[in-house]
């Protein structure tokens, strides 16, 4: 029988610890980083989702010097990392009720006469951007365990 060293140099386990390590930090890493997507869209005035662009204020005078869907903060501020695990990552608003509002758009009738309508402005949502960001950092950290 002939044993023969296949590749010199090469440090299975050392691969194996290293792909190990990136399995328990990539989740939060990606979390942080759609986090951080969906921030950007407070200061660009949507577009981080697939839903595209924010629609503009009505009265352009009204709230100059802040952004869409900023006056306080707390919404902005609301957006966390609810969870990221190998199975699922999970990027929300937590305790700001009026957030599904702003996200999903509401129309309806105020007392019974005057209809109105607050225009969808998706702040948390479906992102092909981000979807390939996400991939392209999984592949480029990856690519740094094989090395």
């Amino acid at each position: 029988m002939t044993i023969r060293q296949i590749g010199k140099g090469f440090n299975f386990q050392g691969m194996m610890r290293k792909a190990s390590m990136e399995k328990n930090v990539l989740p939060r890493k990606i979390a942080i980083t759609a986090k951080n997507w969906y921030l950007l869209g407070f200061r660009k005035g949507g577009g981080q989702t697939d839903a595209g662009a924010w629609e503009k204020r009505k009265k352009a005078d009204v709230g100059k010097r802040r952004g869409i869907l900023v006056q306080s903060g707390k919404l902005r501020n609301s957006i966390s990392v609810i969870s990221a695990t190998w199975d699922r990552i999970t990027i929300g608003s937590k305790g700001i009720v009026y957030a599904a509002i702003h996200n999903y758009g509401l129309m309806g009738k105020a007392w019974g006469k005057h209809s109105f309508k607050m225009p969808k402005r998706e702040f948390l949502g479906t992102s092909q951007k981000l979807n390939r960001k996400i991939i392209t950092m999984i592949k480029n950290r990856f690519k740094r365990v094989i090395k």
